[in-house]
């Protein structure tokens, strides 16, 4: 091949199209139709891959029941540790973890996929109709997977992307494959500091879930065992619709409708699991009313835009289950004002916010972002 394999990169994984060689055995994950084209990221984060494995075979269970699920997750059909050739152009990846010895990489050879949600919103490349479809199936999918106790996690509109018109979920660095270690994330999050919380809850793919922790803190039946299943199978539904509220993919009011009806019953009955209700009832309902679909989505900072729209969808309770006097979200809103100089203490204090978040959360999953945005914190 001329011109080098080496694609792109994120945070701490560089993708190359085609896949780069293995060298020695191969783990298989599963198995593409034959004809498949491929891509290898390169990442050292075998916790990707440990997630990557236990959703395969999850998938795997809920297609012998009869859901079928798997077209809607971009997995690895194979991980490897990688064979470089001159032609990849390794050295045009400048993450430093991936440089060294290839030894300690892991390449997760995947189907290649085309544009994320997010490119295809502002590029108007595919209908509004397809799109609430698809993401509708989406959402119904990780709803189910998350009833079998995995999550995702990290569901912005650059997680998922496009298998011709077939939208799917990737990159699992942030997922969680078990109760336990779900609640170690949920329990962390509500002993962390109220700015940290504040940081976490203005990125619209966590807003919705941390808030309902939030609820349920300050109604004083979270970290109660049956309350993690509860909230678990509900996770990645939130997760999936702050970016989908806020891109107006679902309306406003059926938004408001289905948060209140979320919150309200799982305060109420923390010890059930909304799994049944959201499939059959509540996620169908979230998708039939009027929308207009606009390219606001997850980004970093949030546009003013978006948070004013996950404000107004939030249940008119929430103000009192934040730890601090304001809504966060709407304090990202307010942009208006004219701009002051920030004290050289407020870029230090929100500087040593990101540090904490970091060192108390690392190590976990890397999540994968262009050159052009910064590293999230570690969520985990």
């Amino acid at each position: 091949m001329k011109g080098g394999a080496y694609k792109t990169q994120g945070a701490d994984t560089c993708v190359y199209i085609p896949e780069v060689a293995c060298n020695g055995r191969r783990t298989t994950l599963r198995k593409a139709p034959a004809g498949t084209a491929f891509v290898s990221r390169i990442t050292r984060d075998k916790r990707e891959l440990d997630i990557q494995k236990a959703v395969a075979k999850e998938l795997k269970k809920l297609e012998a029941e009869g859901h079928g699920i798997t077209k809607f997750f971009n997995l690895a059909d194979t991980a490897c540790i990688p064979n470089f050739k001159p032609e990849d152009k390794r050295a045009e990846c400048t993450i430093d973890d991936l440089q060294g010895d290839e030894r300690r990489l892991i390449n997760l050879v995947t189907p290649v996929q085309g544009d994320t949600l997010l490119k295809s919103i502002r590029a108007k490349s595919k209908p509004d109709a397809l799109i609430k479809s698809s993401l509708k199936g989406v959402m119904l999918a990780m709803a189910r997977l998350n009833a079998n106790t995995i999550t995702h996690s990290d569901s912005h509109f650059d997680n998922l992307g496009w298998q011709g018109d077939q939208l799917v979920i990737f990159d699992w660095g942030r997922g969680t494959t078990n109760v336990r270690a779900f609640k170690e994330w949920a329990v962390q999050y509500s002993l962390s500091p109220p700015q940290l919380q504040t940081y976490w809850k203005s990125f619209s793919q966590h807003t919705l879930q941390f808030t309902l922790i939030d609820q349920l803190v300050q109604a004083k039946v979270f970290n109660k065992p049956a309350s993690f299943e509860s909230l678990m199978s509900v996770w990645d539904t939130l997760g999936l619709l702050g970016p989908a509220a806020a891109a107006g993919v679902v309306s406003e009011q059926e938004s408001k409708l289905f948060l209140k009806d979320v919150f309200d019953t799982i305060q109420a009955d923390w010890k059930k699991p909304m799994t049944d209700r959201l499939i059959s009832t509540l996620i169908p309902n979230l998708f039939g009313g009027q929308s207009i679909i606009h390219p606001v989505v997850a980004e970093k900072p949030m546009p003013p835009a978006e948070a004013q729209v996950l404000v107004r969808v939030l249940p008119a309770l929430l103000p009192s289950t934040y730890p601090m006097s304001t809504p966060p979200v709407a304090a990202a809103a307010v942009q208006k004002a004219p701009k002051t100089a920030k004290a050289p203490q407020d870029d230090k204090k929100m500087d040593d916010i990101k540090a904490a978040c970091r060192k108390l959360l690392a190590p976990g999953g890397g999540r994968r972002r262009t050159l052009r945005r910064k590293r999230l914190p570690r969520l985990y």
